[in-house]
């Protein structure tokens, strides 16, 4: 028998691509400016290995619920609220959990993991998916380089440069020396 559970996530207004800057008003969303979940429909979160496709993607904790007795049998139905209604935004069919699993996850990651969680503002420079031109990119040892038609004032504003926190993966390499191909 298959695990169904409702999960309620943040209202995003770029597809679940990116954050979309939506005011929130409590909680992890208000104090960051944006929810984890708010990636899970990106391009980055799809991966396929071994001829087989499949989505990584973030959401909260299910609780008490014992998701290990459902190996690939989880059914998560997204809801969102937004305008004093709650809408359906997503179902996740066959859905199982790295969290049981620290070698399998940290594999995952390590493979296939390439984009940067960056806040929302940093965001927006640095992917431009209607533009063929970045504002900001990264070296690879996590220094921030910038778009010389960004102003001094502009960079005062948005508080840049400022370097990755985290150390760079393989993969994450990998695909900033392609982005950095798009800094003008």
């Amino acid at each position: 028998m298959s695990l169904y559970y409702i999960n309620p996530i943040v209202w995003n207004t770029n597809g679940y691509q990116r954050p979309s800057g939506v005011n929130f008003t409590s909680g992890y969303p208000k104090e960051h400016g944006f929810g984890h979940e708010e990636w899970n429909n990106s391009p980055l979160l799809a991966i396929e290995e071994k001829g087989e496709k499949f989505r990584v993607f973030h959401t909260e904790g299910l609780g008490n619920e014992l998701i290990d007795d459902y190996p690939e049998d989880i059914f998560l139905l997204m809801i969102a609220s937004h305008d004093r209604g709650q809408y359906l935004v997503g179902v996740a069919g066959g859905a199982t959990s790295f969290f049981s699993d620290r070698k399998e996850r940290e594999r995952l990651v390590r493979e296939h993991w390439h984009g940067l969680l960056l806040i929302a503002n940093l965001d927006a420079l640095f992917d431009d998916a209607n533009s063929d031109s970045v504002l900001i990119t990264f070296e690879d040892s996590g220094e921030m380089l910038i778009s010389e038609s960004l102003s001094a004032e502009e960079r005062i504003r948005l508080g840049i440069p400022q370097r990755l926190r985290q150390p760079l993966n393989e993969s994450q390499r990998k695909y900033l020396s392609y982005h950095r191909q798009k800094l003008k």
